[in-house]
């Protein structure tokens, strides 16, 4: 009989003993609420979303925000991809935090023509996109 609780108490336990061998990683749980281009930023919200600029204004935002419950603070949560004229022109990589509200942004120069921005997971999967075009005034 002892020798059977010990054998049970061991397959018990043997999950917990497993796991505490793993090393300890965090991952990210965010929810996109938004993604969108638009002519700036002001006071961490997007100013006139846009899907049309002109070089007039110089730049392109990307704005971003997110619901996470869980981040990993020491690793890029995300990474933007900019495109102009079929090239990339840009790839920044956009830490999280946790937040129900987190934002985040980045910027690119208004080249003339069509261009889009691509948001990817930190695996290299493609999350969303957004076209714009940047014309002449």
């Amino acid at each position: 009989m002892t020798t059977g609780r010990a054998l049970l108490l061991v397959l018990a336990l043997a999950p917990a003993l497993v796991v505490g061998a793993l090393p300890a990683r965090a991952e990210n749980d965010c929810i996109i609420r938004e993604f969108r281009t638009a002519k700036g930023i002001y006071q961490r919200e997007p100013v006139e979303p846009t899907t049309e600029f002109t070089v007039e204004y110089d730049r392109v935002h990307a704005f971003l925000r997110l619901d996470c419950a869980r981040v990993d603070p020491d690793r890029p949560a995300f990474t933007l991809r900019w495109i102009s004229n079929g090239r990339v022109v840009r790839t920044r990589d956009l830490y999280a935090g946790v937040s129900p509200n987190w934002r985040t942004w980045d910027l690119m120069p208004a080249l003339l023509g069509p261009g889009f921005v691509q948001l990817f997971d930190r695996d290299g999967n493609l999350l969303a996109e957004e076209a714009f075009t940047v014309r002449l005034p």
